[in-house]
């Protein structure tokens, strides 16, 4: 089911158009100020890639903005947002690597492939999220385009849910 919808949503996504892709950015970043969350300082974030909904905006705001790096492990950390270049898989990762640790972030923003409203999570098969969220106490904020919100996912033992999902359209409370 998961690798259906991985495909599937994938295709989809690689088919939006620039315009809609700049309208979401815009709409994603509004939602996220308007939020309960603006005023929290320190934040994981992410760079988007193969036209994920952008946090672009959300990264440049005035906070400790840090965004995953996959190292040799392939674990992830958190490490301070800068100037970028290209990393592993190809995905955009801060030139010099100054890592913050996971207990002082208050919020992670969770990218994905496909969310259901219980906050489970389709990625992107690799489960370095769920490694690296599974002993995170803070705010985990899965976001997407609204229409990679489904009725229901499978969810896994190992598998760690968000608790809140924002959207262009605006931010969801999960039910648990």
């Amino acid at each position: 089911m998961k690798q259906f919808i991985r495909k599937e949503f994938l295709l989809k996504r690689k088919n939006l158009s620039i315009e809609f892709v700049n309208e979401a950015k815009n709409a994603l970043y509004n939602n996220f100020i308007q939020s309960k969350f603006v005023n929290y300082a320190t934040l994981m974030s992410y760079v988007s890639h193969d036209f994920e909904i952008d946090p672009f905006l959300i990264n440049q705001m005035k906070k400790k903005v840090t965004i995953p790096v996959i190292l040799d492990n392939d674990e992830i950390f958190p490490c301070v947002y800068g100037e970028l270049k290209v990393g592993k898989y190809g995905v955009f990762v801060p030139k010099t690597l100054k890592i913050l640790e996971k207990k002082l972030l208050e919020i992670i923003l969770v990218p994905g492939i496909a969310f259901d409203m219980s906050g489970n999570r389709v990625g992107y098969g690799k489960g370095y999220y769920d490694k690296f969220l599974k002993d995170y106490v803070g705010i985990k904020i899965g976001c997407c385009y609204d229409w990679q919100i489904v009725d229901k996912l499978v969810d896994e033992s190992h598998d760690v849910k968000v608790d809140y999902l924002l959207t262009e359209k605006r931010l969801y409370n999960v039910i648990t």
